[in-house]
């Protein structure tokens, strides 16, 4: 695993990615865990204003994408995946479930909170990604975003996204699950890929929970409710405190 905030195990699972293309390893076990329910991070991310208030008016919190939106849900989690190479595989006969076919790491180093307003590391993340994978933007069937619901990240995340996929963006599905399960932080990336393999196992997409007005809304599938398509290529992205960002 790596430390690097909220992106941690999104690029533990990157790292081990290169380790086993580059001949490194056949084998990598690579996740992280995270909580933010303890006195001191509670404290710290209530300082930064950005853990949900209660929506009086509708009665929820964590809203992603809505232009309501007030903060993110405090979570939890602890994931593992086990990621093996090409010639493991075949040596031992093994069927792994997913094929791992790309990644991008970034760092703006804007601020030591917030992204580049400009976006232009969560925008070259996307582009690395589809670009080392050898697919076009629309071959990706879902993408399972940061989506905090905090102020600073989900119109820049949608924004910088459909700037890289342009019309495309209307065919790929995306969502956020935190309003669910709340940010696990440096756990946030394991959390989210081993739930996105799930439905991508499932045919399913899961809607953006408490989302009522999206932030934008042409040009792009942000599904308020759950549905089935078929997915063959899914992606996951995080980005973190001092502009650290991976897809």
């Amino acid at each position: 695993t790596v430390i690097s905030a909220c992106t941690s195990s999104t690029q533990a699972i990157a790292l081990a990615f290169k380790s086993i293309s580059r001949g490194d390893t056949d084998v990598v076990l690579t996740g992280g865990t995270d909580s933010i329910l303890n006195l001191m991070a509670y404290t710290a991310f209530g300082k930064l204003g950005v853990i949900a208030k209660s929506n009086k008016e509708i009665h929820k919190y964590c809203m992603p994408f809505d232009k309501n939106r007030t903060g993110a849900l405090v979570g939890e989690a602890a994931g593992l995946c086990l990621m093996v190479g090409e010639e493991f595989v075949k040596k031992h006969k093994l069927s792994p479930k997913f094929e791992m076919i790309g990644y991008g790491n970034s760092l703006d180093g804007y601020k030591i909170t917030s992204a580049d307003p400009t976006g232009k590391g969560m925008k070259a993340v996307v582009d690395r990604a589809i670009k080392m994978s050898g697919i076009s933007s629309s071959d990706i069937d879902y993408v399972n975003l940061h989506g905090t619901g905090t102020r600073l990240n989900d119109e820049l995340e949608l924004s910088s996204f459909l700037s890289v996929v342009g019309e495309e963006g209307k065919s790929i599905s995306v969502s956020s699950t935190k309003s669910r399960h709340g940010h696990a932080i440096a756990a946030a990336g394991i959390q989210e890929f081993n739930l996105l393999c799930k439905c991508m196992e499932n045919n399913f997409v899961p809607g953006t929970s408490n989302l009522e007005t999206p932030v934008i809304e042409d040009g792009i599938d942000l599904p308020k409710e759950n549905k089935e398509k078929e997915l063959n290529i899914g992606m996951t992205n995080n980005f973190a405190f001092g502009g650290v960002n991976t897809s």
